[in-house]
C-alpha cells in the first residue's frame, strides 16, 4: 500500500505543478495578475503539492519530524499568501504566488537533504518575510529612494570591500562573514539590491554618456571587488545586469556592445590569471575526461539529472547526497533525480513566468528610478537562475551561484524575498499613480525617438529595451529548456550505466534483473532468485554467447551493457509493484529480446572449432545481428572466480570480443576497397585494365609476391580481382591518387566512429599524400599497417549487398515488461550510403565472379547463389604465417545475409574460410 500511495502521490505531484504553471501563463496572457479567482485556484494548488511531497517524504521515511516541520512550513506559506494581499491591497497576485510556491518547494528540498538546514532557512524565510510586509509601503511612500545615489555606491563598495579584507573563505572564494559564532551572511546578496538602486538613482534623469561613463566607473568597482575575492558568479551577474540596466536607461545598444566587448576580454584575462575558472572551462567542455578530478562534480549531476528522467526516481530514491555542494549549486539538480525533468522544466517555467511579471511592472512604471529597479531586479534574478542551472546541466561552465528561493542560504534567500516585494512595492505606486505612463499629447515622432519628455517619464526607447532585454532571455530560456529537453533523451541511458552512477544499485535494490532471450524466445541470461531471495545471474548457453551477451559483474559486457538501463528498470503494473511492496519482494526488471538466432550461433561456434578468431553474420536489408562467435571464449556463469586468471593471461585474451575489437590485417579482403578506388578514379577505362603476372611485382629493391608464389599470367582487373593476385593489386595501388584514396577509405568508416553500440576498435591504415612507395605497396594488398575489424569489414560487405547503402548493425530487437507488454521496439535504420548504387552493383559482380571463377569457388553449385571474397592475411615475423578470412553475402539476387569470417592462423581463407561460409548459408536457408 505505501508503494500504491507513493506512487499515486507521485503523479499528484507533477499535475498539480503542471496546472499551476499552466494556469498562472493563462493569467498572465490575459492580463489578470491580479485576479482573485486566479490567485485562489493557485493557491490551492500550491498546498495541494506541498500536500503531496511531505506525504511521500512521510510515507518513505516514517519520520514524524517531518509532520512537524510540513505544519510549520504551511503556516508559513499561508500567511504570505493572506497577509501581503490583506495589507495591500493591489499586490501582484501572480508574482505573489510564484514567491509562495518556489519558496516551498524549496524548504521542501532542503528538507529532504538535512532538516536542520531547512529548519535554519525556515526561519529565515520568516524573518525575511516579517521585514518584507513593510517595504513596498516604504517603496511606494518615500520619494527620498530616488535620491540616495551615492549612500547606494558607499555602502555597495565598503560591503564588498570588508568581504575581501575581512571575509572568510567558502568553496574557495572570499565571500562570507559569521557573528556570534554560527550565524553566516554573505553581503554581495544584499549589495545585488544596493547596486541596483544605485545605477537607478543615477540614470532616472540624465543619460549622457558621462553620466554613462561615471556609472562605468562605480560599476567597474563593484564587480572587480567579487573578483578579487574570486567571488566569479557574482562577478557577473552584477555586470550582466550592469549592462542591462544601462540600455534599458538610455535605448543605445552600442552601449550593449561595447559592455559585451569589455566583458570577453575580462573573460579572457580571467581564465588566464585564475587556475580555478581554467578549472571550470575544462570541465564544463569534457567533463567525462577529468570525471575522477575537475569534472567530478558536474558529471555526478549529470548523473542524477540522467537518472531522473522525466517523472524522477521518486522522493528519497535518489541519491542526491552523492552530488557535490547539492544543497547550494546543485539543488537543481536534485530535484531533477527524485521529481523529474517535467517537474524541473515547470519549476524553470514559473520562474521565466515571475521575470516577465517584472518587465511588466517595469514598463507600467511611470517614474524611470522605479522602472530601473524593478527591471534590473528582473534581470539579476533571471540571469542568476540561467548560470545556476545552465551550469548544472553542462550548457555553460559552472559559476557556483545559489538558486534563488531554492538553494540552502539564509542570505540568498532573504535577498530574493526582499527584491521580489520590492518589485511589489513598485506594482503598489504604478496603481497608485494611475499604472500606464501618460505620454504628452502633440509629439512629434522626433520628440518621442529622442526622448524629449517629462524628465521622470519613461519614453519610447526605454520602452523598447525592456522589451528586447525581456524577449532575449524568453528565447534563452526556451533554448536552455530545449537542450535540457536534448539531454534527456540522448543521455538518460548513458548516465544510468556508467560505471561511476551509484544510482545502478538504487535501481538493482529495488528490482532484479531482466532477462535476456534470444530471437526464437530461448533464454541467453536470467536472474534466479531462491527461497531467500538470493539472486544468481544464469547463463544457460554457457560459452556459446559469452562475448555478444556477456556478463553484469566486474564491470559489464555485451547485450547486458547495452541493455542495462532497461534489464535493471521495471515497468511492471502499479498493481504488482503494489503486491511486491507489501510482500517484501524486488520487482521484475524489463526483459529483453535480442535478435540472436541460437541454429546459426551453434553452428558458427562449431565450425570455428577449437581456432581462434570470429564470425558474424548479420541480415543485409536491416542490419539485425544473427550471430556473432569470437574465440576463444569463456563460461559467464563463472567469470567472478575466474576474474583475476583472466586478466593475468598475457596471450588468450579470452575477454576481448575479436568480432568487434580485434584488429587484424584485413589482407586480399582489402582489395574490395582497392577496386572501389581503382574504379573511381578510372570510371570509364577501368574495365580495359590488363596486367601479365609472373608471380610478383618490384619497385626498386621491394618486391611483393602472389601468395604461395603463384603466377597468374595475364589479367584483367575481373580476374586479378577473382584470382586475388598480389602483384596486379600492387601494380594498381601504385597507381592510385593517395589523397583520393584517403577520402575513400574515410567515407568506408576508417578512422573513424562506426554507428555501432557494442565496443569496439576503430579500423586504420597509412594513406595520404605522405605515404611512400614500399608502404603503398602493402597497402594495396591488405598488408603492412592496415588494421580491421571483423565487423567493419561486414559492414562493408553489407553495404556493397545493399545497393551501397548501410544499415546500422543492432543487437536488440524489443524490450518488454514482466506480462509481455511492449516496452520499446528497435527498427532497423539507415546509416548512409558508403557508395553509389552502381558502384555496389560493380563490386557485387566482382564478389560473385570471386566464387564462380576465383579462390571462393567452394561456395559454387549450392541452391543459392553466393558473392564474397577470401583473404589470406600474413601477420608476425615467421613467413608464411597467415589468418584465413572470407566475407560475402547470399543470395546474389537479392541479399538476405552477410557473413564475416576470420580464422587465425588458419592459412588460405579460400581453404579454412569459404567452407565454414558454405556450412553457415547452407543452414539458413535449410531454416527458411
Amino acid at each position: 500500500m505505501i508503494q500504491y500511495l507513493g506512487e499515486l502521490a507521485g503523479y499528484g505531484i507533477i499535475l498539480c505543478f503542471m496546472a499551476y504553471t499552466g494556469i498562472g501563463f493563462l493569467s498572465f496572457l490575459l492580463g489578470k495578475e491580479e485576479s482573485t479567482p486566479f490567485y485562489i485556484l493557485q493557491s490551492i494548488l500550491i498546498f495541494m503539492l506541498q500536500l503531496f511531497l511531505f506525504s511521500v517524504l512521510m510515507i518513505k521515511t516514517e519520520a514524524f519530524e517531518y509532520l512537524f516541520f510540513y505544519l510549520f512550513v504551511q503556516i508559513f506559506l499561508l500567511t504570505c499568501l493572506v497577509m501581503t494581499p490583506l495589507i495591500y491591497e493591489t499586490v501582484n497576485r501572480l508574482l505573489l504566488s510564484n514567491m509562495t510556491m518556489l519558496l516551498g518547494i524549496g524548504l521542501f528540498v532542503i528538507c529532504r537533504l538535512s532538516m536542520q538546514k531547512a529548519v535554519r532557512q525556515l526561519i529565515i524565510a520568516l524573518i525575511a518575510l516579517a521585514v518584507s510586509f513593510s517595504i513596498p509601503f516604504l517603496v511606494a511612500k518615500l520619494g527620498i529612494l530616488k535620491n540616495l545615489t551615492w549612500l547606494y555606491a558607499a555602502l555597495s563598495i565598503g560591503c564588498l570591500l570588508g568581504v575581501y579584507l575581512l571575509g572568510e573563505i567558502t568553496h574557495g572564494s572570499k565571500i562570507t562573514f559569521t557573528i556570534a559564532e554560527s550565524i553566516t551572511f554573505q553581503p554581495s546578496e544584499f549589495v545585488k539590491i544596493l547596486f541596483l538602486f544605485f545605477l537607478a538613482a543615477l540614470l532616472k534623469k540624465d543619460h549622457s554618456f558621462a553620466r554613462v561613463s561615471l556609472s562605468a566607473v562605480f560599476a567597474g568597482c563593484i564587480v572587480l571587488l567579487p573578483v578579487l575575492s574570486k567571488d566569479l558568479g557574482s562577478a557577473l551577474i552584477f555586470f550582466v545586469s550592469y549592462i542591462f540596466v544601462v540600455f534599458a536607461a538610455t535605448g543605445n545598444i552600442l552601449y550593449v556592445g561595447a559592455g559585451f566587448a569589455g566583458g570577453a576580454a575580462a573573460a579572457c584575462f580571467g581564465y588566464q590569471t585564475f587556475a580555478h575558472v581554467r578549472t571550470r572551462v575544462l570541465a564544463w567542455q569534457d567533463p567525462w575526461k577529468y570525471i575522477d578530478s575537475k569534472g567530478w562534480a558536474i558529471t555526478q549531476s549529470l548523473f542524477a539529472i540522467g537518472s531522473g528522467s522525466w517523472f524522477g526516481m521518486g522522493i528519497m530514491q535518489g541519491n542526491p547526497k552523492s552530488i557535490p555542494y547539492v544543497d547550494q549549486d546543485f539543488i537543481f539538480s536534485s530535484i531533477c533525480e527524485e521529481l523529474g525533468a517535467l517537474f524541473a522544466i515547470c519549476l524553470l517555467l514559473v520562474s521565466l513566468l515571475s521575470f516577465l511579471c517584472m518587465c511588466r511592472i517595469a514598463l507600467k512604471a511611470t517614474e524611470m528610478f522605479y522602472r530601473l529597479v524593478a527591471f534590473g531586479i528582473g534581470v539579476l534574478y533571471i540571469f542568476q537562475i540561467f548560470l545556476t542551472v545552465g551550469g548544472g546541466i553542462n550548457l555553460i561552465p559552472l559559476t557556483g551561484v545559489t538558486l534563488p528561493f531554492i538553494s540552502y542560504g539564509g542570505s540568498s534567500c532573504m535577498t530574493s524575498v526582499f527584491m521580489f516585494f520590492i518589485v511589489q512595492g513598485i506594482q503598489i505606486r504604478n496603481q497608485s499613480q494611475g499604472g500606464e505612463p501618460q505620454m504628452r499629447k502633440k509629439l512629434s515622432k522626433k520628440q518621442l525617438l529622442n526622448h524629449n519628455l517629462d524628465k521622470s517619464t519613461p519614453g519610447f526607447l526605454s520602452n523598447l529595451s525592456v522589451i528586447i532585454v525581456c524577449s532575449m532571455f524568453f528565447c534563452l530560456f526556451l533554448y536552455m529548456i530545449g537542450y535540457f529537453c536534448h539531454f534527456i533523451m540522448t543521455n538518460e541511458q548513458d548516465m544510468v550505466n556508467n560505471s561511476y552512477n551509484s544510482r545502478q544499485q538504487i535501481l538493482l535494490s529495488r528490482n532484479y534483473r531482466g532477462t535476456i532471450f534470444a530471437s526464437g524466445g530461448e533464454t541467453l541470461a536470467e536472474t534466479v532468485v531462491d527461497v531467500e531471495q538470493n539472486e544468481t545471474r544464469v547463463y544457460p548457453y554457457k560459452n556459446l554467447f559469452s562475448h555478444v551477451v556477456g556478463y553484469s559483474v566486474n564491470g559489464r559486457m555485451g547485450v547486458e551493457a547495452l541493455a542495462n538501463y532497461y534489464l535493471i528498470n521495471t515497468n511492471t503494473s502499479l498493481e504488482n509493484k503494489v503486491k511486491n511492496d507489501m510482500a517484501g519482494l524486488k520487482n521484475p526488471g524489463n526483459n529483453v529480446y535480442t535478435t540472436l538466432d541460437v541454429a546459426m550461433q551453434e553452428l558458427a561456434d562449431k565450425e570455428l572449432n577449437i581456432y581462434k578468431g570470429a564470425i558474424i553474420i548479420t541480415e543485409v536489408k536491416t542490419g539485425r545481428i544473427l550471430a556473432m562467435v569470437s574465440h576463444p571464449d569463456f563460461d559467464p556463469n563463472t567469470i567472478e572466480e575466474n576474474w583475476d586468471n583472466y586478466l593475468a593471461s598475457t596471450t588468450s585474451s579470452v575477454l576481448l570480443n575479436r568480432a568487434t575489437q580485434g584488429l587484424y590485417p584485413p589482407g586480399s579482403t582489402f582489395k574490395i576497397i582497392t577496386s572501389l578506388e581503382y574504379i573511381r578514379e578510372n570510371p570509364d577505362t577501368y574495365q580495359t585494365y590488363r596486367y601479365h603476372c609472373n608471380g610478383s611485382y618490384s619497385n626498386g629493391d621491394r618486391k611483393i609476391s602472389c601468395y604461395h608464389q603463384a603466377v597468374h599470367g595475364d589479367l584483367d582487373f575481373q580476374k586479378s580481382f577473382a584470382k586475388s593476385c598480389n602483384a596486379s593489386y600492387t601494380n594498381i595501388g601504385m597507381q592510385l591518387d593517395r589523397e583520393r584514396f584517403r577520402d575513400t577509405l574515410e567515407e568506408l568508416l576508417f578512422f573513424r566512429d562506426l554507428p555501432v553500440t557494442l565496443q569496439y576498435s576503430k579500423s586504420s591504415t597509412d594513406v595520404d599524400s605522405y605515404t611512400p612507395d614500399d608502404e603503398m605497396m602493402q597497402v594495396s594488398i591488405g598488408q603492412g599497417k592496415t588494421e580491421i575489424t571483423p565487423i567493419h569489414l561486414n559492414m562493408i560487405t553489407c553495404a556493397i549487398a545493399n545497393g551501397g547503402v548501410l544499415m546500422k548493425p543492432y543487437l536488440i530487437d524489443r524490450v518488454e515488461n514482466d506480462t509481455g507488454n511492449i516496452v520499446k521496439r528497435f527498427a532497423p535504420e539507415t546509416y548512409g550510403a558508403l557508395m553509389t548504387k552502381k558502384e555496389a552493383e560493380i563490386l557485387t559482380r566482382m564478389l560473385q565472379g570471386v566464387v564462380q571463377n576465383g579462390t571462393a569457388s567452394k561456395l559454387k553449385g549450392k541452391t543459392y547463389t553466393a558473392a564474397g571474397k577470401t583473404g589470406s592475411a600474413e601477420y608476425g615475423t615467421v613467413k608464411g604465417n597467415s589468418h584465413a578470412w572470407f566475407t560475402g553475402f547470399a543470395p546474389v539476387e537479392d541479399p538476405e545475409i552477410c557473413v564475416t569470417i576470420i580464422v587465425e592462423g588458419a592459412g588460405s581463407g579460400g581453404d579454412y574460410a569459404v567452407p565454414i561460409a558454405a556450412s553457415l548459408f547452407d543452414r539458413y536457408f535449410q531454416q527458411k
